[in-house]
């Protein structure tokens, strides 16, 4: 009797295990998710305790109760093993439906794996692909599934999104017109469009999408959104802004600003402000400026404008004046830009700049920088964006030194940034890397930075974060190293950051901080800036 008795419990328990083993095998297990209990009639009918099973899990799903379905669907596969490729496709989508993700992707992907035909599932697998970031993997799907299925407005509005997410935003929007050729109102189309008009500076046209998907569902909190985003960026808004800084050569910088800006026309946006500087300097470093010179006030002033219609070109430039209570300095300031975009992934940009040093000393001696430069952005879907760029720049003095009044110099940047987290519209973590070159033909005494030769390199993080409703933080942290001609080298960091609150419909009130040490040789042992700001943005 004991030798039958222990002969049949482990009969029973090789049952048990291979139950628990074929459960295993499905997401959910390794969380500790225990199956629905099983009826008595397990040990005698386990196909239709499994059948049971399953259609409970199917019940359970046409109610939205994915949990529960879930849970159905694994104790019917411990159940039966053998039903795991028919119940996988439905595993997978409840496990979507629930928010598990990287749960449902294994499961969809044997389930494709062993039936490519399957349609349904393929077009599940393709979500799980967009969730979870695989945005090529996506679009390829996408694409396969368009070409069985080209009428199915669902999957089209998917590779959309797929498209946007890479930052092909043209490509995008083909996709979704052709939603909207089929489906007039479909929402998800009409929001999609809004969000890629407005990622490419059209806010007019996002306004239009936006309006309409609002008025299709005014429920949408997703519509909603995006108008208001929409209608943020064409208000007409005054911002003023406080910034002080001082540096270890005790010069003390007080900048306050006052402008107004707005949308003028269709594609055009104007601008105005005016600001007051008060540039002060104490202790034995003061020496240095002309006649011991310790204080200088300015007053400057200048109209703005940037301009695009259409997403090829997008043009910029400024005029002003100055006026600084020193050495009767009156200097002009100007600048233009324009910025190419053949494709979505890679834009050129041209520069010219003209502005005064902000220094007392290069005040004293009437020093403008003139900047010429070119830069070239390629992103590569979707994650990385590098940089390079080249600059000339043009010293003019009139310094009474028997110095040259002219000095020109080169400036060299590669940048690559590197998104290492995202969630939501706003909360990011992006890996930066920097490299750097600097030199001009002479080093000159006129209150100005340039040295003959210098070259840094810097990583960093940059990060933001909407920490709560309306609140976000935002840093960027660098660190690295430089050298220059004659001096050896030394290490090198920086680090800015505050906190951004949105006030009314499209206020926002700024709170920062920063701080750059630098510990070059070539700059009699090295360099600190710091300061903070605040900024006060309000819309009228």
């Amino acid at each position: 009797m004991i030798a039958n008795r222990e002969g049949g419990d482990r009969v029973l328990l090789a049952a048990v295990m291979a139950a628990l083993l074929a459960a295993a095998s499905w997401p959910g297990a390794a969380r500790g998710e225990d199956p629905p209990a099983l009826s008595a009639t397990r040990a005698t009918d386990r196909a239709e305790e499994a059948r049971r099973l399953r259609e409970q899990g199917e019940e359970y799903a046409t109610q939205d109760r994915h949990a529960e379905a879930i849970r159905a669907y694994q104790a019917a596969v411990a159940a039966d093993p053998s039903l795991g490729p028919e119940i996988a496709p439905s595993l997978g989508a409840q496990l979507l439906w629930a928010d598990r993700t990287a749960d449902a992707l294994p499961v969809l992907e044997a389930a494709v794996a062993r039936n490519p035909g399957d349609l349904e599932a393929r077009k599940l697998l393709a979500l799980a692909y967009r969730r979870t970031d695989r945005l090529d993997r996506a679009e390829r799907l996408s694409r396969r599934n368009l070409v069985e299925d080209p009428g199915d407005t669902e999957e089209r509005n998917g590779l959309a999104i797929a498209l946007q997410w890479q930052g092909r935003e043209r490509d995008s929007i083909v996709e979704f017109e052709r939603v909207l050729a089929a489906k007039p109102d479909d929402p998800e189309a009409l929001l999609g469009l809004s969000r890629s008009r407005l990622e490419m500076d059209l806010p007019e046209d996002a306004e239009r999408y936006a309006t309409r998907a609002a008025a299709v569902d005014p429920k949408s909190a997703e519509a909603a959104e995006q108008l208001k985003k929409v209608r943020r960026r064409l208000a007409r808004y005054i911002e003023g802004e406080v910034r002080a800084t001082r540096d270890t050569d005790r010069l003390s910088l007080l900048d306050l600003s006052l402008g107004v800006h707005g949308r003028a026309a269709r594609g055009l946006d104007l601008g105005a402000t005016a600001r007051e500087l008060f540039f002060r300097q104490g202790g034995p470093e003061k020496d240095g400026n002309i006649d011991g010179e310790d204080s200088v006030d300015g007053t400057a002033g200048a109209m703005s404008f940037a301009y695009r219609t259409g997403p090829i070109l997008a043009l910029r430039g400024s005029t002003g004046v100055a006026r600084y209570d020193v050495a009767g300095f009156r200097p002009w300031t100007a600048s233009a830009g324009a910025t190419f975009f053949p494709g979505d992934l890679w834009s050129i940009a041209l520069d010219w700049e003209r502005a005064p040093w902000d220094t007392i000393l290069s005040l004293q001696n009437h020093v403008t920088v003139d900047t010429v430069s070119a830069s070239f952005t390629r992103a590569i879907p979707w994650k990385t964006k590098i940089n390079a760029s080249a600059s000339l720049l043009f010293h003019r003095n009139e310094n009474g030194a028997g110095q040259p009044r002219g000095n020109r110099g080169q400036r060299y940047g590669i940048g690559l940034d590197r998104r290492l987290y995202m969630h939501g519209d706003v909360t990011r973590l992006t890996g930066l890397v920097r490299l750097g070159y600097l030199g001009f033909r002479d080093d000159l005494d006129v209150g100005i930075y340039d040295p003959v030769r210098q070259t840094t390199q810097e990583v960093g993080l940059d990060g933001r974060w909407a920490f709560r409703p309306r609140w976000e933080a935002f840093g960027t942290a660098m660190a690295g190293a430089q050298q220059e001609k004659g001096q050896g080298g030394s290490p090198t960091y920086s680090l800015e950051a505050g906190v951004d609150r949105e006030v009314g419909a499209a206020g926002r009130i700024t709170l920062g901080a920063f701080v750059a040490d630098s510990s070059a040789a070539g700059r009699e042992g090295g360099y600190r800036r710091y300061g903070g700001y605040l900024r006060l943005r309000l819309p009228f």
